[in-house]
């Protein structure tokens, strides 16, 4: 090698390593919704297999907490071992750090390799529970680390489904370094995934909403923020890719954090339309209003509103249609506590002549995409 390249290649070396100083907001984080688009892998095995890395690794050596979710659609590959993720390999042991994977048994793991030398899988920490669930539409999926009781636990759909699991004789009490610094933290594959290539696969479907967490979160942190659209700089977040890029994107993702852990997409993985849709938890009452206003100045109506989902919600009403200007609302603005509903006023005050249609939209303060609730108002 010349003088030149060798200088050349120790640059992009340093250059690789230096800390890229946050910028919040990102300029890439223009889309915030969390439905839409999510990152695609179809090939799972040989050089072309689809994967993607992320910049400049979001997990630090000794690490005591970890949180690691996802939205996922994935397609069962039967007798194989398919990787959501993780910072593992290769060579057992010296890389292995922590893996999030459904093994070839149909179950969910979760793995945190322990700092005790090498021991294999003897001192890993793991927990498992069923992934059949998973094969059928889109499910959320959340990996947690407490290092301060050396436990680890899943989470699907919200929901505590394994742990938290202890190995008694080898605690894990921190992430433990990796042997080569360089490797990075992937999505849909392992730096280990080429140790055995009969059994490993990488990951067959679409990934959304990708978020790594340097503390635990809580039962009900998981729960009531995997249906939400976050802003990229809440506590503990240090990697936040909402796969928003368009379709047929190659390249990279952005990393909502600002911290520049983006995600890299390999191999010709790329971003395509999700059929993941946000849920919709709100209940009206009545459905629609249809009345008669020939001889009234002044009517009002009421409306009872109910937000049936577990966390509760916020949301803006509003009047639209040719006449809006002539309503009034009360009140403008809601935050629903679960199942407890709330009553919306609507008055009308005007001399309108002949019918008329508007429609009362109570619009979702989240940016995730949950769709307006519509009240229809026909009047004449």
């Amino acid at each position: 090698m010349s003088t030149v390249l060798r200088l050349l290649a120790v640059v992009l070396f340093v250059l690789s390593t230096v800390p890229v100083r946050a910028q919040f907001p990102p300029a890439c984080d223009s889309r915030k919704e969390c439905v839409g688009q999510a990152v695609t892998f179809t090939v799972t095995s040989g050089r072309n297999a689809h994967f993607m890395e992320l910049q400049r690794n979001p997990v630090r050596a000794r690490q005591t907490s970890l949180t690691f979710e996802m939205w996922l659609r994935v397609e069962q590959q039967a007798g194989k071992r398919q990787f959501i993720g993780g910072l593992w390999g290769p060579n057992s042991d010296f890389n292995d750090v922590c893996v999030f994977y459904i093994d070839e048994n149909d179950q969910l793991t979760f793995e945190v390799n322990g700092d005790q030398g090498a021991l294999q899988s003897v001192d890993n920490t793991v927990v498992r529970t069923s992934a059949q669930v998973l094969y059928s539409g889109w499910h959320h999926v959340a990996a947690v680390f407490d290092g301060a009781t050396a436990s680890v636990s899943l989470y699907v759909d919200g929901l505590l489904a394994a742990g938290p699991v202890t190995n008694a004789s080898y605690p894990a009490q921190y992430l433990k370094p990796l042997d080569r610094p360089d490797l990075p933290f992937m999505i849909g594959s392992t730096n280990g995934v080429a140790d055995n290539q009969n059994l490993f696969r990488t990951l067959k479907g679409q990934v959304d909403e990708i978020r790594i967490w340097d503390r635990v979160l809580t039962a009900q942190e998981i729960r009531c923020q995997k249906d939400l659209s976050l802003n990229g700089n809440e506590a503990g977040l240090t990697a936040y890719l909402r796969c928003n890029e368009p379709a047929n994107n190659i390249i990279q993702c952005c990393d909502a954090t600002g911290k520049g852990h983006t995600g890299l997409l390999r191999s010709g993985a790329s971003n395509q339309a999700s059929n993941r849709a946000a849920p919709r938890n709100l209940v009206v009452s009545p459905a629609s209003i249809k009345d008669e206003i020939r001889c009234d100045t002044v009517k009002t109506w009421t409306v009872t509103v109910t937000d049936t989902s577990f966390c509760g919600s916020a949301a803006n009403i509003v009047m639209r249609g040719p006449e809006a200007s002539l309503f009034q609302i009360t009140p403008t603005s809601v935050t629903f506590t679960p199942n407890t509903p709330v009553t919306i006023t609507v008055t009308y005050r005007g001399t309108n002549v002949g019918a008329f249609i508007d429609t009362l939209e109570i619009r979702p303060t989240n940016r995730c995409g949950q769709p307006n609730t519509r009240i229809r108002f026909e009047l004449n």
